[in-house]
């Protein structure tokens, strides 16, 4: 793979990370929201609905990503440790 695939299969992995904890971050909101609503402090509908499309949005952006950039092989491969031999 040449340096300009191998910069830009990073790049694309970094984006991919990014959409991850962007999704994660959606969902959290959403359910603790939603499990907000069961208490006594006053909640929205509106709110909920407000975050489910954004949960909804994110994950939609995250599987659009990982559509068009599947993983390759040498990403599951595990790598060496720092001061440990290569791994066969």
């Amino acid at each position: 793979m040449s340096r300009t695939g191998l910069t830009d299969r990073m790049s694309d992995s970094r984006h991919i990370e990014g959409l991850v904890a962007e999704a994660r971050y959606a969902r959290q909101r959403y359910d603790l929201y939603k499990a907000k609503m069961y208490g006594v402090r006053p909640t929205t509908l509106t709110r909920l609905r407000e975050l489910e499309r954004m949960r909804e949005g994110a994950d939609a952006r995250l599987r659009r990503a990982q559509e068009e950039h599947p993983p390759t092989i040498e990403e599951h491969l595990p790598t060496a440790e720092a001061g440990q031999r290569p791994l066969p």
